[in-house]
């Protein structure tokens, strides 16, 4: 099957430029007939499987995407928000909506008793995958400062399933503490060596390491 290379497309303004604006023409024809097929999108980016393979494009709506290779094809996400792009409840996600609702349950009753059950940590930990797959392309794409907030975002979620859901389900999430602060730490120790403040970024590393240390501590492991 003849690719848009051997058709002789113009590709000056660079690859992604062409896809973004002739996937927008084919859907502002809204046309019935028109494939779904994801081959336009794939085309000359090849799937490494040793690597992780990432890019930033131009979404249709105008708004940056983060695409990772996968050997089926790719995942997509919002470089911004939920990474699916989806506001539960109207939050920016199911986080901030799980939030109002302990906060909500302390306003009415006065107690700090709020428990999240098993279906609400189930959403939780699916929704903290989809930052993860983020900050793990936003690290190759080398967005420290991304990085640092989507794995602060996931440090917040574990806190808060702690803090509110059964020992059982909480340990879920906190069995991931570690590699969570690692990906902080190397995210802010990056941002300070790219500053030059080497002090700085020792004192990251220390700090990251320090807490690693505390969380297996507190555990019974070392």
């Amino acid at each position: 099957m003849e690719s848009w290379h051997d058709l002789g497309v113009d590709f000056s303004y660079g690859y992604d430029y062409f896809v973004f604006h002739k996937m927008k023409r084919l859907v502002l024809k809204k046309d019935k007939n028109m494939s779904k097929d994801i081959s336009l999108i794939l085309d000359g980016w090849e799937y490494l499987p040793d690597q992780l393979t990432v890019r930033k494009t131009m979404g249709l709506d105008g708004k940056w995407k983060i695409q990772m290779r996968l050997d089926l094809g790719l995942l997509q996400m919002t470089l911004h928000g939920r990474p699916d792009g989806v506001r539960p409840f109207g939050y920016e996600s199911l986080l901030e909506y799980y939030q109002e609702q302990a906060n909500s349950w302390f306003q009415d009753t006065g107690t700090d008793d709020f428990e999240l059950n098993k279906d609400a940590c189930s959403q939780l930990q699916r929704e903290a995958v989809q930052y993860y797959h983020r900050y793990l392309c936003l690290f190759k794409l080398g967005d420290y400062q991304l990085v640092q907030r989507d794995t602060h975002r996931n440090l917040i979620v574990t806190d808060f399933v702690k803090h509110y859901a059964p020992r059982k389900r909480a340990a879920e999430f906190d069995k991931y503490r570690p590699y969570i602060v690692l990906m902080n730490t190397r995210a802010r120790a990056s941002m300070a060596l790219l500053d030059k403040e080497f002090t700085r970024a020792i004192r990251e590393i220390e700090q990251g390491i320090l807490q690693i240390e505390i969380h297996y501590r507190c555990n019974g492991s070392r």
